[in-house]
């Protein structure tokens, strides 16, 4: 948990718009989309799910550096399978349920990587 003195940070590429939908008591169905054309997928997806339905994790950012909106659960879509992808996916799902996301579901290798709080934390 964060106390008031620390540095507030930023939230996200379109972050903004997902609070919004938020706070209209809107549930969006999100996904995070990072890596190769990370930007135009979010696009894609936001025309076709409307606004607040896309995140976006630009390359080379650390996703703890990041203020992301506390929703349910969100779908991380990134298709990179290598060791250092992996890092990131990892410090990704660590920021995500840190700041109040209930589940994470992403991917790695063909395999599903699910972070969710720990019980009791």
């Amino acid at each position: 948990m964060r106390n008031s003195t620390e540095i507030r940070l930023r939230l996200p590429p379109f972050g903004r718009e997902l609070v919004d939908q938020l706070r209209a008591g809107r549930d969006p169905n999100v996904r995070i989309f990072v890596g190769s054309n990370a930007w135009r997928r979010a696009q894609q997806w936001r025309v076709a799910f409307g606004l607040g339905s896309a995140l976006v994790l630009p390359d080379g950012d650390d996703p703890g550096a990041y203020s992301w909106p506390r929703i349910d659960g969100v779908i991380v879509d990134w298709h990179d399978d290598s060791d250092a992808a992996l890092s990131v996916k990892r410090a990704l799902a660590a920021a995500l349920v840190r700041d109040g996301v209930g589940m994470v579901l992403l991917g790695h290798q063909g395999q599903p990587i699910v972070a969710r709080p720990r019980a009791g934390a």
